[in-house]
């Protein structure tokens, strides 16, 4: 395993950046590769994990952030963030940058976020109940920081491409040099990824620590069923 000196030789060997977009708590969240122009930018429980593995793949350091930890979040934030470089987003618009982000639909990514957050252990149902009632004061600061709106006012201005996660969307891109390149984040999974099994029962009465250790095939029965 490369050791972190060489890790970080390896990021700065890279014409690479970070920028940031509207004022939103996911506006830090956009990911560039200068050399190409490309902007990849996506949000917490939205496929972030598998995105930013294509965003690591697009320039050369995915290998580097999976041997670094499988949970490639830990590379993105001890290794990678502090030794970019950020740019301010308005250069990135006057060069021409192609601007990527990966979504999920919102039924999926609502399921997703009430099942990895450890605050509580209610149904999908009475979670929902508390979500609108603005009644989830009591959890952590982290499980508050993943539930807010994936979409940032106004960025349909810069955004290119939206790619759809849940629609196995891909997308092909011209490098500077002329090859292309398949945006392809079917291609990545993650280890915080929930383990479904043949299981076609309705579960959005089931409080959340049962849910999750029969998690049916699709979240479709979180609200109705079969």
């Amino acid at each position: 395993m490369e050791t972190e000196f060489e890790l970080i030789q390896h990021i700065k060997e890279k014409d690479l950046s970070r920028t940031k977009y509207g004022d939103s708590i996911y506006s830090d969240t956009f990911y560039c590769d200068n050399k190409n122009k490309i902007c990849i930018s996506f949000t917490p429980r939205s496929g972030c994990s598998i995105s930013f593995q294509q965003y690591l793949d697009l320039v050369g350091l995915l290998k580097d952030g999976l041997d670094y930890n499988t949970f490639i979040h830990v590379y993105r934030v001890n290794i990678f963030n502090k030794n970019v470089p950020q740019n301010d987003i308005a250069y990135c618009i006057e060069n021409n940058f192609t601007f990527i982000k990966f979504i999920m639909n919102l039924y999926i990514r609502a399921v997703s976020i009430y099942r990895a957050q450890e605050s509580h252990n209610l149904s999908f149902r009475d979670y929902l109940k508390q979500l609108v009632n603005n009644e989830l004061d009591y959890f952590s600061n982290n499980d508050k920081y993943h539930y807010k709106q994936q979409y940032i006012d106004e960025e349909e201005k810069i955004i290119t491409k939206y790619i759809k996660i849940d629609k196995n969307e891909t997308y092909e891109i011209e490098l500077s040099h002329g090859t292309m390149y398949n945006l392809d984040v079917n291609k990545y999974t993650s280890v915080h990824h929930g383990k479904k099994i043949d299981n076609v029962e309705f579960c959005g009465d089931l409080q959340r620590n049962t849910v999750n250790k029969i998690l049916p095939k699709s979240y479709k029965y979180f609200t109705m069923k079969k």
